[in-house]
């Protein structure tokens, strides 16, 4: 996640075998050595992974430990980040949420296997109230979900456009990347497979942009499974490429 106008960077790394959340900034004309980012509170399974930042860069909402997995929130205030709570249902539930992404409104989009999808992983929204408060989670429905495992979106902060990771056939490996488009009449277009510019036999997935939409980028893992990686790379590419797939 790039933050605070291009002058940082939260990743995720794997050390001693735990996904943990990392960030570096710009100091100085040069970017920082990584600083691990510990959130949780004591006593809790350090994981911290799928980060997303609201559009002021002061909520950060992650993955964390839970029943299965479940989303966490943490607020920057003047002295720095809040220990980091669990947001309760309607959003964490006993399934998995995974793969937050906040768009303008402060509303959520997820990915969760949770009863009332279409089957395996769904892309969920979930309407931010005046309260700060969430909504129930809405099902993106059969357009976009399906049978096979859709996970990972981003969504562009108006909300018109949609890139996501999903193993369903039609692909070019494990999992590609699919974009979609939303209409005036707020329907969302059948994804279309992003190709070989984009996917590849690897695993792609993770895809994030800018608030700014200048910049995309999305991740690439080789190997079938976690236990499996021999490599991975994050690649990036002027936002604008996305636009070739409208029509």
């Amino acid at each position: 996640v790039i933050a605070d106008g291009g002058r940082e960077f939260w990743f995720t790394r794997r050390t001693e075998g735990v996904f943990r959340m990392f960030r570096m900034r710009i100091e100085n004309g040069r970017w920082s050595h990584p600083h691990e980012v510990s959130l949780l509170p004591a006593g809790v399974d350090p994981l911290g992974v799928d980060m997303t930042l609201s559009a002021d860069g002061q909520d950060l909402v992650f993955v964390g430990p839970g029943p299965s997995l479940d989303l966490w929130h943490a607020r920057r205030g003047r002295f720095g980040w809040s220990t980091a709570r669990r947001l309760s249902a309607p959003i964490s539930t006993e399934s998995q949420e995974i793969y937050p992404c906040f768009v303008r409104d402060g509303s959520l989009y997820f990915s969760s296997n949770r009863a009332g999808g279409q089957g395996g992983s769904d892309l969920w929204r979930a309407q931010r109230q005046e309260d700060g408060s969430f909504a129930e989670a809405v099902n993106l429905g059969p357009t976009i979900n399906t049978e096979h495992q859709e996970g990972d979106a981003w969504i562009n902060p108006d909300e018109t456009l949609m890139v996501f990771a999903s193993d369903r056939p039609g692909g070019l490996g494990g999992y590609d990347l699919w974009i979609s488009f939303r209409g005036d009449d707020g329907d969302w277009s059948a994804p279309r497979n992003l190709g070989p510019s984009f996917n590849s036999e690897a695993a792609d997935y993770c895809p994030m942009g800018t608030w700014n939409e200048s910049l995309f980028s999305f991740s690439r893992r080789d190997g079938r499974s976690w236990a499996e990686v021999t490599q991975g790379e994050i690649f990036w590419v002027d936002a604008a490429a996305l636009e070739a797939f409208r029509n």
